[in-house]
């Protein structure tokens, strides 16, 4: 073999290894979804709710309602732990649970592309009884023209 033709070959043998790494390179970026390069336009808030002495609380409902638009929902896992992602915005976060007081916390901003983390502990609710009172009490007159037909009992009379 010629020292030419060994070097057309070399050469040959890096061209098709430029030329597959470009087709390569091609591939990768056509294959690679845009969401990955877009930034998200929401926010995420996230924490744990629990009772007066910590005990964790599965299950409370967390509502984020904007100012506008529609509020978003969640839920507090069985662990305790909740994550809500929305839109960034203003919000007005509610947390309850059947037992416990709700919970509401006004101005959360929330900002896109960042999470804030914020723990929500839950008081006891307290219960309440209503009495309506409608109708009217018996009065007593102390006035002696209606008492004409009474009788005053005394002394011997109070003896049985």
């Amino acid at each position: 073999m010629s020292l030419l033709s060994v070097r057309k070959r070399r050469f040959a043998t890096r061209a098709a290894k430029a030329g597959i790494t470009a087709v390569c390179a091609a591939l990768l970026a056509i294959a690679t979804p845009a969401a990955l390069f877009a930034q998200t336009a929401n926010g995420t808030i996230r924490g744990l709710v629990t009772d007066p002495d910590a005990a964790i609380i599965p299950g409370a409902d967390i509502t984020l309602t904007p100012a506008s638009g529609n509020p978003v929902n969640g839920k507090s896992g069985s662990d305790g732990t909740y994550r809500v992602s929305a839109p960034a915005g203003v919000y007005t976060m509610t947390v309850t649970m059947p037992g416990f007081a709700t919970m509401t916390k006004a101005n959360l901003k929330i900002t896109a592309g960042t999470t804030v983390a914020l723990d929500i502990k839950l008081v006891v609710g307290d219960q309440t009884t209503t009495i309506n009172v409608t109708s009217d009490a018996a009065t007593v007159s102390v006035d002696s023209d209606s008492n004409a037909s009474s009788t005053v009992i005394k002394g011997d009379d109070l003896k049985a």
